[in-house]
């Protein structure tokens, strides 16, 4: 975003509101990709996205958490918003949409376990998680509670589920 893109406060806001109507600008290409998103977040497009994976197909349906989480996140890319939130909003939504295309952490552990995956091709995705300055709840991430598990990787860790942390051994 530019300076005054980049700025907070109503001033800033109204710069990223007004720049989303020029094509070509970041917040014009940040408000195309929002409604592309939501208009991609039927079921049926977000299972032929993970059939299309080379790794994704064998891990089953798409959930409605699923859905549902990348909506409500989805919503939160608006381009009001202060200009840090907007960015790490963005980077979530990359690493739902991770999940949702090639499995989260703990179902590829479970594609590893069961051979339908290498343990490369898990490193790889792994690698392809942002990191964010808050935890799943959306708290900023302190550094002091729940925190990764020795030897697990804190980005993947940041993106489980309360349910999927409880499972992990």
């Amino acid at each position: 975003l530019g300076p005054l893109g980049s700025m907070g406060g109503t001033v800033g806001a109204t710069t990223r509101l007004t720049r989303a109507k020029i094509p070509g600008t970041p917040e014009s290409r940040i408000q195309q990709f929002t409604e592309s998103a939501l208009s991609n977040v039927g079921l049926d497009t977000l299972q032929a996205m993970r059939e299309a994976s080379p790794t994704g197909g064998a891990l089953g349906q798409v959930p409605i958490q699923q859905q549902q989480r990348l909506e409500q996140v989805l919503g939160s890319l608006r381009l009001d918003q202060n200009p840090e939130d907007l960015e790490a909003n963005l980077k979530r939504v990359m690493n739902i949409y991770t999940d949702i295309v090639y499995g989260s952490p703990l179902e590829r552990r479970k594609a590893v376990s069961a051979g339908l995956m290498t343990p490369q091709e898990n490193a790889e995705i792994e690698g392809m998680y942002y990191e964010l300055p808050f935890d799943a709840r959306g708290r900023r991430a302190t550094g002091q509670s729940g925190e990764a598990p020795e030897g697990v990787d804190p980005r993947v860790w940041e993106v489980l589920t309360p349910e999927e942390r409880a499972l992990w051994n």
